[in-house]
């Protein structure tokens, strides 16, 4: 009988567990948002009082959801300083002339008035390190 109510406590011990534990970890990066109009972002960037890092890619770029994932990884900071927006090149509108590129997916940070702090940044661990170097001075 004791070996039945113990195999029986077994499961119930096992996902105690394992929510005592999903509860000391912090949520995996879910706290990203990215918009996806730029105007929007914008006028959100300047009401906050934040900067405006800008993903800019093409619509055929492989390489768009590493750099979402990168991005996530990274998401608590980047919450805390700026507001982030998705732009497809080709399909929405956004200043052209101050994120021009030819290579994708790369980064851009604004201030909240469109100055360009950092630009054409590939989206590597490294880029992002350059931008919070920005972000910070």
């Amino acid at each position: 009988m004791k070996r039945l109510l113990a195999a029986l406590m077994l499961p119930v011990w096992a996902l105690g567990s394992f929510a005592a534990n999903m509860q000391k970890t912090e949520p995996p990066a879910a706290s990203l948002h990215l918009r996806g109009d730029f105007d929007t972002a914008l006028a959100e960037a300047r009401a906050s009082g934040k900067k405006l890092l800008v993903l800019l890619s093409d619509p055929y770029n492989r390489e768009t959801p590493e750099c979402v994932a990168l991005l996530r990884r990274h998401a608590l900071e980047i919450g805390k300083n700026a507001v982030t927006v998705i732009v497809i090149a080709g399909q929405q509108s956004y200043p052209v002339e101050l994120l021009y590129t030819t290579r994708f997916p790369v980064l851009f940070l604004l201030t909240n008035e469109e100055v360009l702090l950092e630009g054409a940044v590939l989206c590597t661990e490294k880029g992002i390190q350059k931008f919070w170097d920005s972000a910070r001075s």
